[in-house]
């Protein structure tokens, strides 16, 4: 017994004592990182941006170690804009290397960031990309169409120029659901909401091919003009080019869509040999050096991301996979933030959503409108897109503008279920149910809808239909007649949809702001910080947010709640950066 006693006085010692050195060393780093600064930048600059990296249109990290990280990962849209725009100001800031060809950006976002560019060419400054291909056997379209706003446009001499265009796919599953005895029974409103045609169709309808390939039109002319004035070239032979795509360097080089062949290091040293007293700056270093230009001002301006499909809930939007929701009491909460602030301006809504819940965008809806109602000017932001529910939560805002390649539209709503008895039966398998109401299986997978319950659900797609036309007129200042003539299910860019009166303004961020300012009754160049609502979460904070459901051990649980608190501790030591269904179908478009 004495000898088992003395084991474990052993086995605690050393647990106490690994404990306190743990404590030691955690203090000591903790001091470490306070001491710490991003270093300074240097005297001259060449800003040099990766958006091989991806961009992701979503809140700056918050987290307070994100500063010091060597690995940044995927860059932030708005700060990729804001750092150009701050550097085309800063004198020490001389030239952007841009490193691209494999981005995998959609028009929208590539749109913001071409105009980014050219507003710090037209500063003056210099511009050189490099691309070690513009994709691979296709697929570098918007990339070369990014590229065409520098100076100096640098390829590897085994890369392709895959300028090929535009190419949309939808998958269809009806015939594997007729082998399998699935029975899709759907309604939609109207006949080019083709959301349910996966389902329900083999091929597309005459209606939905119409408009998709009216999409693909205008992102074509979008991108054949950029790269025409770009390039220096006729349109007519952009287009060209573009059929007879992909093309070798050489060719790419003759037809002048590039300015030089060579290897990374090559076009590295070209730019060396241009400015040899200045030096590479990532741009995240960059941002976590530079004064940011939205950090202090007297006037807020709150930004809220509506981000992913839209669902109705009160947590967060940000799950710990990293994908992405707009959820429903999260924005109506963010946006009352807004309005207890009485330092905030103004709200801009940032919406990259193909929509969802048409309750949860109701609920988005009426808080905008209460937003105004207290006076708040709501300016809606569309980067990617902002289809059927997205626009819904868009169309009640003061002003909506949106990049001109945005997908936008989808005004329209489907609903249904997929009957399962035959299919379940191959299986061996059968339910039985008991209903208490006559329409208590309305949406039993085990049977059809009866003709009743069919009458049910044409007169409830209608009454969404009528009220999701209805607030979309009164928002646009249209009747329901007109606003039925450019709704039912329609999908536009916000070119098109600029001209059928369903948007604003042409613009990315940038312009949403100004706009912003411009409600609130501020100066265009009023100096103004941007308050990010509701606050980003942390990997940790994510973590800690799953504790209460009790999905984790026990001990994964506590180091993520003492990851938590340490997080707390360095922001308190100042380490903390300031800062029915109404959806699209699933469209997969390819560059």
């Amino acid at each position: 017994m004495k000898k088992i006693w003395t084991i474990l006085v052993g086995i605690l010692s050393v647990t106490g004592a690994m404990a306190i050195l743990l404590a030691v060393l955690l203090g000591f780093a903790l001091t470490q990182l306070a001491d710490m600064k991003p270093p300074a930048l240097p005297k001259n600059i060449v800003l040099d941006i990766d958006l091989n990296q991806g961009v992701i249109d979503q809140p700056p990290a918050q987290s307070p170690f994100h500063a010091f990280a060597k690995s940044h990962g995927a860059l932030h849209l708005q700060d990729v804009v804001e750092a150009l725009d701050g550097a085309r100001i800063d004198p020490r800031v001389s030239a952007v290397n841009l490193r691209l060809g494999m981005s995998e950006m959609g028009l929208g976002q590539a749109q913001e960031i071409r105009a980014a560019l050219s507003r710090f060419k037209s500063s003056g400054k210099y511009i050189q990309s490099f691309a070690e291909s513009f994709g691979e056997f296709g697929g570098g379209t918007i990339d070369a169409y990014i590229a065409s706003s520098a100076d100096a446009i640098w390829m590897q001499p085994s890369g392709d120029m895959g300028i090929t265009g535009f190419s949309a796919q939808v998958p269809f599953v009806r015939g594997s659901l007729d082998l399998l005895g699935i029975k899709p029974e759907f309604q939609r409103r109207h006949e080019y909401k083709s959301a349910v045609e996966t389902f329900t169709e083999k091929t597309m309808t005459a209606e939905s091919r119409a408009s998709i390939r009216s999409l693909l039109d205008s992102f074509m002319l979008q991108v054949t003009t950029g790269l025409a004035e770009g390039r220096k070239l006729p349109p007519d032979a952009v287009r060209r080019l573009i059929d007879q795509a992909p093309l070798g360097a050489q060719e790419a080089l003759e037809a002048k869509l590039i300015d030089h062949l060579g290897y990374e290091d090559e076009a590295d040293d070209a730019m060396n040999a241009k400015f040899p007293d200045a030096e590479f700056v990532d741009v995240a270093d960059y941002l976590n050096s530079a004064e940011r230009l939205y950090a202090k001002g007297k006037n807020k301006i709150a930004v809220i991301h509506a981000q992913g499909p839209v669902v109705s809930g009160s947590g967060s939007g940000q799950p710990f996979d990293g994908s992405q929701m707009t959820v429903a009491g999260e924005i109506q909460g963010a946006i009352a933030d807004a309005l207890d602030d009485e330092d905030v301006a103004a709200i801009i809504l940032r919406i990259d959503s193909p929509g969802g819940s048409y309750l949860a965008s109701d609920t988005i809806w009426r808080a905008v409108a209460m937003a105004r109602q207290e006076g708040k000017p709501v300016i809606a932001s569309i980067g990617g897109m902002a289809a059927s529910g997205g626009y819904f939560i868009a169309m009640g805002a003061d002003r909506i503008v949106a990049a001109p390649g945005a997908i936008t539209g989808s005004i329209g709503v489907f609903a249904g279920k997929m009957v399962m008895a035959d299919f379940l039966a191959k299986l061996g398998l059968s339910f039985d149910e008991v209903d208490v109401g006559a329409n208590a299986g309305l949406l039993s997978m085990n049977r059809s809808f009866t003709p009743a319950q069919q009458a049910k659900m044409t007169a409830m797609l209608d009454r969404i239909y009528d009220d999701f036309t209805t607030k979309a007129g009164l928002g646009r200042k249209m009747d329901q007649q007109a606003m039925d003539g450019v709704a039912r299910g329609r999908i536009f860019t916000g070119e098109q949809a600029l001209k059928a009166g369903l948007i604003d303004e042409l613009g990315g961020f940038q312009e949403a702001l100004i706009a912003a300012k411009r409600a609130a009754k501020l100066a265009d160049d009023a100096k103004v910080q941007l308050v990010y609502l509701p606050k980003p979460l942390s990997p940790l904070e994510k973590l800690a947010s799953i504790l209460d459901s009790g999905e984790l051990p026990l001990g994964l649980e506590s180091l993520a709640r003492l990851g938590v608190r340490l997080e707390a501790i360095a922001a308190k030591m100042g380490l903390a950066q300031s800062s029915g269904l109404a959806r699209m179908p699933p469209l997969k478009i390819s560059d």
